[in-house]
Protein backbone atom coordinates (compact mmCIF):
# COMPACT_ATOMS: atom_id res chain seq x y z
CA UNK A 1 0.00 0.00 0.00
CA UNK A 2 2.82 2.25 0.64
CA UNK A 3 3.97 2.76 -3.08
CA UNK A 4 0.23 3.48 -3.90
CA UNK A 5 0.33 6.33 -0.68
CA UNK A 6 3.18 7.98 -2.30
CA UNK A 7 2.32 7.55 -5.69
CA UNK A 8 -0.67 10.32 -4.77
CA UNK A 9 1.33 11.84 -2.45
CA UNK A 10 0.12 11.16 0.61
CA UNK A 11 2.20 12.15 3.20
CA UNK A 12 -0.11 11.04 6.66
CA UNK A 13 -2.22 8.11 7.08
CA UNK A 14 -3.86 8.00 10.39
CA UNK A 15 -6.12 5.13 11.01
CA UNK A 16 -7.07 3.33 14.65
CA UNK A 17 -9.26 1.11 16.30
CA UNK A 18 -8.48 -1.68 19.35
CA UNK A 19 -4.72 -0.79 18.09
CA UNK A 20 -1.84 0.38 20.46
CA UNK A 21 -0.36 3.61 19.76
CA UNK A 22 2.05 3.44 17.49
CA UNK A 23 4.40 5.68 14.58
CA UNK A 24 6.29 4.48 11.43
CA UNK A 25 8.06 7.21 9.19
CA UNK A 26 9.70 5.70 6.04
CA UNK A 27 10.84 8.95 4.15
CA UNK A 28 8.30 11.84 3.97
CA UNK A 29 5.33 9.33 4.77
CA UNK A 30 4.50 8.81 8.65
CA UNK A 31 1.59 6.37 9.43
CA UNK A 32 -0.11 7.11 12.83
CA UNK A 33 -2.23 4.18 14.56
CA UNK A 34 -4.02 6.02 16.90
CA UNK A 35 -4.53 4.03 20.52
CA UNK A 36 -8.26 2.42 21.40
CA UNK A 37 -10.30 5.32 23.43
CA UNK A 38 -11.99 2.30 25.09
CA UNK A 39 -8.24 1.14 26.76
CA UNK A 40 -5.95 2.64 29.52
CA UNK A 41 -4.63 5.36 28.82
CA UNK A 42 -7.60 6.20 27.10
CA UNK A 43 -5.86 8.69 25.09
CA UNK A 44 -6.68 10.19 21.69
CA UNK A 45 -4.70 12.48 18.88
CA UNK A 46 -4.70 16.17 18.41
CA UNK A 47 -3.14 17.15 15.41
CA UNK A 48 -1.91 20.79 14.45
CA UNK A 49 -0.92 22.20 11.52
CA UNK A 50 1.29 25.42 11.26
CA UNK A 51 1.45 27.12 8.04
CA UNK A 52 0.24 24.30 5.66
CA UNK A 53 4.01 22.84 6.64
CA UNK A 54 4.26 21.74 9.80
CA UNK A 55 2.68 19.08 11.51
CA UNK A 56 2.50 18.67 15.26
CA UNK A 57 0.71 15.31 16.63
CA UNK A 58 0.68 14.04 20.12
CA UNK A 59 -1.82 11.89 22.15
CA UNK A 60 -3.71 13.28 25.27
CA UNK A 61 -5.42 10.91 27.70
CA UNK A 62 -9.30 12.22 28.46
CA UNK A 63 -9.98 13.52 31.73
CA UNK A 64 -12.94 11.47 32.50
CA UNK A 65 -12.00 12.63 36.70
CA UNK A 66 -12.35 16.47 36.21
CA UNK A 67 -15.66 15.38 33.94
CA UNK A 68 -17.42 13.70 36.62
CA UNK A 69 -16.14 16.19 39.04
CA UNK A 70 -17.55 19.06 37.61
CA UNK A 71 -20.88 17.21 37.06
CA UNK A 72 -21.14 15.94 40.97
CA UNK A 73 -20.46 12.78 39.77
CA UNK A 74 -19.53 10.15 43.07
CA UNK A 75 -18.72 6.95 41.32
CA UNK A 76 -15.08 6.49 42.66
CA UNK A 77 -14.75 4.41 39.35
CA UNK A 78 -15.28 7.85 37.30
CA UNK A 79 -13.77 10.19 39.93
CA UNK A 80 -10.62 8.10 39.62
CA UNK A 81 -10.73 7.04 36.33
CA UNK A 82 -6.83 6.65 35.04
CA UNK A 83 -6.51 4.69 37.85
CA UNK A 84 -9.45 2.78 37.35
CA UNK A 85 -8.63 2.12 33.62
CA UNK A 86 -5.59 1.04 34.54
CA UNK A 87 -5.72 -1.25 36.91
CA UNK A 88 -8.75 -2.81 34.21
CA UNK A 89 -6.26 -2.96 31.73
CA UNK A 90 -3.61 -4.85 33.67
CA UNK A 91 -6.13 -7.54 35.45
CA UNK A 92 -7.70 -8.17 31.80
CA UNK A 93 -3.52 -9.07 30.62
CA UNK A 94 -2.94 -11.38 34.33
CA UNK A 95 -6.47 -12.73 33.60
CA UNK A 96 -5.77 -14.03 30.00
CA UNK A 97 -2.04 -15.37 31.24
CA UNK A 98 -2.98 -16.63 34.74
CA UNK A 99 -3.85 -20.18 33.96
CA UNK A 100 -0.75 -20.36 31.58
CA UNK A 101 1.78 -19.05 34.11
CA UNK A 102 0.64 -21.03 36.84
CA UNK A 103 0.96 -24.25 34.78
CA UNK A 104 4.50 -23.95 34.62
CA UNK A 105 6.18 -26.26 37.28
CA UNK A 106 8.57 -24.94 39.87
CA UNK A 107 7.30 -21.22 39.90
CA UNK A 108 6.78 -19.84 43.47
CA UNK A 109 3.92 -17.69 44.03
CA UNK A 110 5.95 -14.78 44.08
CA UNK A 111 7.45 -15.78 40.96
CA UNK A 112 4.15 -16.11 39.09
CA UNK A 113 3.00 -12.33 40.49
CA UNK A 114 6.17 -11.11 39.02
CA UNK A 115 5.84 -12.36 35.96
CA UNK A 116 1.81 -11.41 35.59
CA UNK A 117 2.78 -8.11 36.78
CA UNK A 118 5.49 -7.16 34.71
CA UNK A 119 3.57 -8.91 31.79
CA UNK A 120 0.87 -6.80 32.77
CA UNK A 121 2.97 -3.40 32.80
CA UNK A 122 4.80 -4.26 29.50
CA UNK A 123 1.63 -5.21 27.54
CA UNK A 124 0.34 -1.32 29.02
CA UNK A 125 3.27 0.64 28.05
CA UNK A 126 2.95 -0.88 24.68
CA UNK A 127 -0.37 0.12 24.05
CA UNK A 128 -0.01 3.42 25.14
CA UNK A 129 3.00 3.99 22.84
CA UNK A 130 5.93 4.41 25.37
CA UNK A 131 7.69 1.17 26.43
CA UNK A 132 10.37 1.80 29.49
CA UNK A 133 10.53 -1.53 30.77
CA UNK A 134 13.72 -3.35 29.17
CA UNK A 135 15.27 -6.21 29.23
CA UNK A 136 17.37 -6.00 32.68
CA UNK A 137 14.05 -6.20 34.18
CA UNK A 138 13.82 -8.58 36.95
CA UNK A 139 10.13 -9.79 35.15
CA UNK A 140 11.75 -10.24 31.93
CA UNK A 141 14.89 -12.53 33.34
CA UNK A 142 12.06 -14.50 34.83
CA UNK A 143 10.19 -14.78 31.33
CA UNK A 144 13.63 -15.56 29.77
CA UNK A 145 14.65 -17.60 32.27
CA UNK A 146 11.66 -19.98 33.07
CA UNK A 147 8.80 -18.54 30.63
CA UNK A 148 9.87 -18.86 27.40
CA UNK A 149 7.58 -21.61 26.65
CA UNK A 150 4.26 -19.47 27.16
CA UNK A 151 3.18 -18.05 23.72
CA UNK A 152 2.68 -14.92 25.36
CA UNK A 153 6.43 -14.45 25.75
CA UNK A 154 7.09 -13.96 22.11
CA UNK A 155 4.57 -11.10 22.36
CA UNK A 156 6.52 -9.68 25.13
CA UNK A 157 10.07 -10.28 23.52
CA UNK A 158 8.63 -8.31 19.84
CA UNK A 159 7.85 -5.79 22.30
CA UNK A 160 11.13 -5.15 23.79
CA UNK A 161 13.29 -5.69 20.36
CA UNK A 162 11.25 -3.01 19.08
CA UNK A 163 12.64 0.58 18.15
CA UNK A 164 11.90 2.11 21.23
CA UNK A 165 10.85 5.24 20.24
CA UNK A 166 8.25 7.64 21.91
CA UNK A 167 4.79 6.84 19.86
CA UNK A 168 2.89 9.60 21.45
CA UNK A 169 4.01 12.81 19.92
CA UNK A 170 5.72 13.57 16.86
CA UNK A 171 6.46 16.75 14.53
CA UNK A 172 7.14 16.28 10.84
Amino acid sequence: MLPLLKKYGVKLNLSGHLHLQHITKEDSFVDIAASSLAVSPNQYGIIKIKDNKLIRYETKSVDVSSWAKSNNINSSELLNFSSYSEAFFDNTTINKLKGKVESIKGLSSSEIQLALSYAAKLNREYFAGHVKANKSDAGWKLWEEKLSNVSFYSYLYSILNENKEDNTRLIF
